[in-house]
């Protein structure tokens, strides 16, 4: 089980590779009059600091980061490759450690306000003596570019992934309950090393593991904003995920889940079933699978993303399916790297044509009485070209 793709935890980032990301992250905010950026969510800080340690990573306008660590600090200076990683208590502490190393607060600075609790943003800007201002357009696009570091990762989970769908009929079989599927792929990727939790940056969104929709399952509704259903889940409390439906001949098995390496996802949905599935559920996978195709097309001829969702909803319309179309949600995909909701957004709003390493999952499916089909995949733009970092066939697999 998952030989095949032995991997190695990555080494530390290189500290060129974070200059680059402060480089380019002033890129985009060079006509703001802002002193300084800062980190402060977890991922921004692995992002920005290469470990992912509490505290947070002060990027000035000129001059190298300096990550200010409230914990673990001997860990953060064995784990990034900054060279003024410093230790901090106090959010107020703050402007007497920069004077120290040369920086002044002199003027407003940045961070992700979309995501920094009101309380916490109030702290610092009465600690730093100056406005504290929304800089998380920039963040979350210099994080949509990848290095061919950050790729090479994002080609290990999709490789991974693979494995993982070409193994898993192996242990599929009729009346298996949709937690026993999700009990067995947990287990594969913890095994092979892939983290068992997601990271994601959207306010109060929650997903389960795996989302492993038998049948009817797919017609239970949940609250975060998906094409897929939620699924019943455990319990209420959750209300979401795998729950005790078993697997029954004649209905689609939705398998959609995120693996990763070195902290970097890949997204990937496949439908597997046993007998005949109805027409209409046919019909509406062969939708998907064109839409996939020419949306894919459409992003390398550099399409934005905004036109590409316009297309694919065209598409489904003329397919005579617009209602199904994914489940209601207004998008077609996202971004995928160390979160699985990155931007860009394949929606409406989003009119700048993807940069050379964007990655992203673009994902058709409809909802239709009797279960949920269609297909998910991510793609890593390169060269001009939409390249499928997951390759596995799109049409359903029957296994009988």
């Amino acid at each position: 089980m998952h030989g095949d793709n032995p991997w190695n935890p990555a080494p530390a980032v290189p500290r060129d590779e974070i200059l680059a990301r402060a480089a380019r992250l002033w890129t985009r905010l060079d006509s703001r009059p802002l002193a300084a950026v800062f980190a402060v969510e977890r991922v921004e800080v692995l992002y920005f600091a290469g470990t992912p340690q509490d505290g947070l990573v002060w990027i000035p306008r000129e001059g190298e980061p300096v990550f200010l660590v409230r914990r673990d600090l001997e860990r953060a200076r064995r784990e990034s490759p900054l060279a003024k990683i410093i230790p901090f208590a106090r959010a107020r502490d703050i402007p007497a450690i920069l004077a120290a190393e040369g920086l002044s607060i002199a003027g407003p600075v940045g961070t992700s306000l979309d995501i920094l609790p009101v309380n916490l943003w109030r702290s610092l800007e009465r600690a730093l003596e100056t406005p504290v201002e929304d800089a998380s357009a920039a963040m979350r696009a210099t994080r949509a570019v990848k290095s061919p570091r950050e790729r090479e990762a994002i080609r290990a989970a999709g490789a991974l992934a693979a494995e993982l769908f070409t193994s898993l009929p192996e242990f599929l079989r009729p009346g298996l309950r949709e937690v026993d599927v999700a009990a067995w792929v947990d287990a594969f990727l913890v095994r092979a090393g892939s983290a068992g939790y997601y990271r994601t940056r959207t306010f109060n969104l929650e997903f389960a593991t795996l989302c492993c929709l038998a049948g009817p399952s797919g017609a239970v509704r949940g609250p975060s904003d998906s094409p897929n259903a939620a699924g019943s889940g455990p319990d209420p409390a959750f209300g979401q995920g795998a729950g005790m439906r078993r697997l029954r001949p004649g209905e689609p098995i939705l398998i959609d889940l995120a693996v990763n390496r070195g902290g970097y996802y890949v997204d990937t949905t496949r439908i597997f079933h046993f007998g005949e599935l109805p027409a209409p559920l046919v019909e509406a996978h062969g939708a998907a699978e064109d839409i996939l195709a020419a949306a894919a097309e459409e992003r390398a001829a550099g399409r934005t993303p905004q036109a590409v969702y316009a297309g694919a909803v065209a598409r489904a319309a003329r397919a005579g399916l617009a209602g199904a179309f994914m489940g209601g949600s207004r998008f077609l995909g996202h971004g995928v790297g160390l979160q699985i909701d990155e931007w860009p957004v394949i929606a409406e709003g989003f009119d700048e044509p993807l940069s050379e390493g964007t990655v992203v999952a673009l994902e058709p499916k409809f909802a239709l009485p009797g279960g949920i089909v269609g297909v998910e995949t991510t793609y890593v733009l390169e060269d001009g070209a939409l390249r499928p970092v997951v390759h596995l066939p799109t049409a359903p697999l029957r296994l009988d």
